[in-house]
Parts: C-alpha cells; sequence; structure tokens
C-alpha cells in the first residue's frame, strides 16, 4: 500500500476501488486543503485484495465567527480573539469617538468567518488626535535658529524686519 497522504481522496478511490476498501473519516486541518487525504492506517505494506484501509480526510480549515469586539479594552479583546482561536494584531489609529485603549473595530468585521488561527487586525484608539501645538518661544534667539526651532515643532514662521534698538538679526517678537 503506498502513501496517499496529500492525495485527493476521490483519485485515491478512483484508482484502487478494484483493489481496496476504504473506510474514510473526516477533520479539519489547516495544513491540507479540504478533500486531500492526511492520514492512513496502513503505509508500504502489502496486504490482501480487498483489505479496508482507514483514510483521514481534510474538511479544510475549521471556520470560525469573528466576535465583536468593538468597546472592549485591548487586553480583553486580545484574550477572547486569541480564546475564540485567532491570532490578534493591534494596530493603533486615532479616534475622536472612542477613548484611548479601546477597541475601535477589527478586520475581518465581526460576523465574518475566518479560518481557525487567522490573523485579527485589531483597531485600537490612541483617542483624540491632538490638532494643538505648543509654540516654542523664539524672542532673543537668531532669525535662522527660531524658524529652525519651528520647523522642528512643524510650525513655520514669517520674519518682519523692523527698525529698533539693539543686535541686528535677533528676534525681538513674536504673534503667538
Amino acid at each position: 500500500v503506498p502513501s496517499f497522504i496529500g492525495q485527493n481522496i476521490v483519485e485515491v478511490q478512483q484508482e484502487y476501488r478494484d483493489r481496496l476498501n476504504f473506510n474514510v473519516t473526516e477533520e479539519y486541518s489547516t495544513d491540507y486543503e479540504e478533500g486531500l487525504i492526511i492520514w492512513q492506517s496502513v503505509t508500504n505494506e502489502s496486504v490482501r485484495e480487498g483489505t479496508t484501509i482507514s483514510l483521514t480526510v481534510s474538511r479544510g480549515p475549521r471556520l470560525i465567527t469573528v466576535p465583536d469586539m468593538s468597546g472592549q479594552d485591548e487586553e480583553t479583546a486580545q484574550s477572547e480573539l486569541t480564546n475564540a482561536g485567532f491570532t490578534p494584531v493591534v494596530r493603533r489609529q486615532y479616534d475622536d469617538n472612542v477613548a484611548e485603549g479601546v477597541v475601535i473595530r477589527t478586520e475581518p468585521a465581526a460576523g465574518e468567518q475566518q479560518a481557525e488561527g487567522a490573523e485579527v487586525l485589531v483597531f485600537v484608539s490612541q483617542g483624540e488626535f491632538e490638532t494643538q501645538v505648543r509654540v516654542p518661544g523664539v524672542e532673543g534667539l537668531t532669525e535662522e535658529r527660531a524658524l529652525a526651532m519651528l520647523a522642528e515643532n512643524r510650525l513655520t514662521g514669517t520674519v518682519q524686519d523692523v527698525q529698533h534698538e539693539g543686535d541686528r538679526g535677533i528676534v525681538i517678537s513674536q504673534s503667538i
């Protein structure tokens, strides 16, 4: 009896239908596609014609429904997804409507079917995106250094030359 592991059950049954009998059971497998043989009771042995060989055939991966994790904290979501048979992968993003550390959504979405062991992206809120920034004080700095400091803070500045008593090229005031 040759090894049938990895072969299609229909093809094996057709090829050996006159010489062997098969007792076929099925089970889920993430290693073998649906319809492929993943185990057999006898291999590399001589048997009498008409002998029954037990075979286990893959049903493919077990499909699981992605649970709704929105509103859960990150740790709970990771734990529940792992317990359900998934591999959670956390991604962070800003969300003005969801508190920091709370799940916004998953991909695939809640209710979708996925293979056991599949990755599920968990989008966790970083809270509101801050649109306000602190403006550094640049008075007393050279024009070059003042503009560089503003650029480091993702800001831009406009320089106006004015007449005054004091060092030339030094910032004497700023509007914000």
